[in-house]
C-alpha cells in the first residue's frame, strides 16, 4: 500500500514537473549568445549568409501560451554589406482586429507610423480561440532616426493599433531596455563594402 502511494506521489510531482517546465519560456532554436552573458542572440543563416540578432526577451516563447499578451520587439538582419534592423508588433486576444495602422509615441509626442491594408496582416486562431495578429516592418533609416528619439530611457513609450477603434499599450521597462541595447548593437554593426 505504501509502495501504490509513493508510485502516485511519485506520478503527480513528476506531471506538475513537466506541465510548469513547458510553461516556461524557452529560447527559439538555433539561436545562440553573442558573448558570454549577452542578452543578445544570434542566428546565422548559413544559405542567405545573413545573420539575426535578437534581444533574449524577444526570443522567450512559451510552450504552452494561455494569456493574452501583446508584445513589441526589434531585431537586425546583416551581412558584411548591408543591414537592416525591424520592428514587430504582436496582438492576442479573443477580438480580431485586422488594423490599418500601427503608431509608436513617447510622453514628448515624438510620433511614428505605419499605414497598411487589412490584407498585410499575418493571422492566426490560437487553440482557446485567441487571435493571433503580427506585424514585421522594416525599419528605414528615416524611421530608425525617429525611433531613437522616441525610445528614451526613463520615458513612457506607448504602442497602438488602430483599425474601426484604437488599443494602446504601454511598453515595458524591460522592453524598453532591450529594444534600447538592440538599437546600440545595430549602430555597432561594422559594414565591409566591396567594389
Amino acid at each position: 500500500m505504501k509502495l501504490f502511494f509513493l508510485f502516485r506521489i511519485f506520478f503527480l510531482c513528476s506531471l506538475n514537473l513537466v506541465f510548469f517546465s513547458s510553461c516556461a519560456a524557452r529560447i527559439s532554436p538555433g539561436y545562440v549568445p553573442t558573448a558570454k552573458s549577452s542578452p543578445l542572440y544570434q542566428k546565422i543563416d548559413k544559405i542567405g549568409n545573413l545573420v539575426y540578432t535578437a534581444h533574449k526577451s524577444s526570443l522567450k516563447r512559451p510552450f504552452l501560451s494561455f494569456a493574452n499578451k501583446n508584445r513589441f520587439y526589434l531585431y537586425t538582419i546583416n551581412n558584411q554589406e548591408s543591414k537592416w534592423i525591424r520592428i514587430v508588433f504582436e496582438y492576442n486576444g479573443i477580438d480580431r482586429k485586422l488594423f490599418d495602422k500601427v503608431s509608436i509615441k513617447n510622453g514628448k509626442s515624438h510620433k511614428l507610423e505605419w499605414n497598411f491594408s487589412n490584407n498585410d496582416f499575418n493571422t492566426d486562431n490560437r487553440h482557446g480561440g485567441i487571435v493571433h495578429e503580427k506585424k514585421d516592418l522594416l525599419i528605414t533609416q528615416e524611421q530608425f532616426e525617429k525611433l531613437r528619439k522616441l525610445l528614451t530611457p526613463r520615458t513612457i513609450v506607448e504602442y497602438r493599433f488602430t483599425s474601426d477603434y484604437e488599443d494602446e499599450y504601454s511598453i515595458t521597462k524591460e522592453n524598453l531596455k532591450a529594444a534600447l541595447k538592440l538599437v546600440e548593437y545595430y549602430e555597432s554593426i561594422p559594414l565591409t563594402v566591396l567594389r
